[in-house]
């Protein structure tokens, strides 16, 4: 009996350890969102209609279940800051080919950046 408690402990031990791992960084919001992801990449397609920008990662945090062809696309809306150098600017600003930072966290299944920062020598 005391073997058997033990090895359940350790698969419990185990599935809690793995779990642990793949959250990473990552904090959950209710409803097992995303929330407040850190991204970094280079913007790879702005879509001014849409208000999307699609970003190619150069760090890997983002699973690939995110990633569609090596991009991930993400929303704007009015609540996303979009900076360089401290400066604010809009969506229309940003050119293809920028490096950015970008915050953000899974709403109604999209990908919804709460801020953006463009990486430029200031």
């Amino acid at each position: 009996m005391n073997a058997i408690v033990t090895i359940v402990l350790a698969v419990l031990l185990t599935v809690f350890l793995a779990a642990v791992a793949i959250a990473g960084d990552h904090s959950y919001a209710a409803g097992g969102q995303w929330f407040q992801s850190p991204l970094r990449g280079e913007v790879v397609s702005v879509n001014l209609s849409d208000g999307t920008l699609a970003i190619e990662p150069i760090n890997r945090d983002v699973t690939s279940s995110e990633i569609l062809q090596g991009k991930l696309t993400l929303s704007t809306d009015d609540m996303t800051s979009i900076k360089t150098c401290n400066n604010s600017m809009d969506l229309a600003e940003i050119s293809v080919g920028e490096n950015v930072n970008v915050m953000y966290h899974v709403k109604d299944g999209r990908f919804v950046a709460e801020s953006i920062d463009i990486a430029k020598k200031c």
